[in-house]
């Protein structure tokens, strides 16, 4: 639990600035097992959401740091974000390795030079304490 509590602490810390934390359902729940909203708002998170719903207010106030998994539905969405920003800054976080063809799309997207990190975080798991973690994989 500390190594993940440690990842999650470096994302959030990336930027000083008041942050928006954009989420996947996946990586939505990889925070909230480590973090609650009051916990998210100490460290200037400001506002929550999932890629998912597709915003359409100007938020030029917040820097947003997107933490997803590795999908294609996940780039797609991003790539949209960033040819239409709402937000000041971004800080990419994939939950795994993302390929270099990948970063180069990001990068054709990014217009207004407005992606100042990506980073990958190998933390694709549900750390339920420190002897006990889930893959949350569906065998059946």
């Amino acid at each position: 639990i500390e190594i993940t509590k440690d990842y999650f602490e470096n994302m959030i810390n990336m930027c000083d600035d008041r942050k928006a934390l954009i989420l996947d359902e996946d990586t939505l729940g990889y925070v909230s097992m480590n973090y609650s909203r009051s916990n998210l708002l100490e460290k200037n998170v400001y506002f929550f959401d999932v890629i998912d719903r597709k915003g359409t207010e100007k938020l030029k106030h917040l820097s947003a740091i997107f933490f997803v998994r590795n999908t294609p539905d996940n780039y797609t969405k991003i790539k949209e974000e960033l040819a239409n920003p709402l937000f000041s800054k971004y800080y990419l976080v994939f939950a795994n390795t993302i390929e270099d063809q990948k970063l180069r799309e990001f990068a054709d997207c990014d217009k207004y030079n407005l992606v100042l990190k990506v980073v990958e975080l190998y933390c694709d798991y549900y750390a339920i304490n420190r002897d006990l973690f889930s893959l949350n994989i569906n065998t059946c």
